[in-house]
């Protein structure tokens, strides 16, 4: 049986950008000692159809955008500690599960900003 659904739109030069980031995310997961750990960015990567090899993402930009990530989420995390009524705007936010990594507290609200195609495929995916 084949678990692997189509992509769901066909990005612009500049939304493709969204699926570097997500696949740079996948393969950190993938590494023996992932440094972000997002497995949901890596099952996304698997259901698609989309040929992530053509990005040639190598081990040190997958690192990279790991450490990015991780230390937005730390960010992220810190000032929602200190104002648990915050509103987080994840603007450009892609294909990006930061507001499922970071666990906001209920009292906040967050909100992922994006292009029309891309939070149709957010929510696709």
């Amino acid at each position: 049986m084949n678990d692997r659904c189509p992509s769901p739109f066909r990005p612009s030069p500049l939304q493709a950008t969204l699926w570097l980031t997500l696949c740079g995310r996948a393969l950190d997961n993938r590494l023996p000692n992932p440094i972000l750990g997002d497995a949901l960015a890596d099952e996304i990567v698997r259901k698609t159809d989309y040929d992530y090899r053509k990005l040639h993402i190598s081990p040190s930009s997958a690192i990279n955008i790991a450490h990015r990530a991780r230390k937005l989420d730390e960010i992220a995390q810190r000032f929602l500690a200190r104002h648990p009524d915050a509103v987080g705007l994840d603007l450009g936010a892609g294909l990006d599960s930061r507001v499922l990594r970071i666990t906001p507290p209920p009292t906040a609200d967050w909100y992922d900003i994006d292009f029309p195609k891309v939070l149709a495929a957010r929510r696709h995916l």
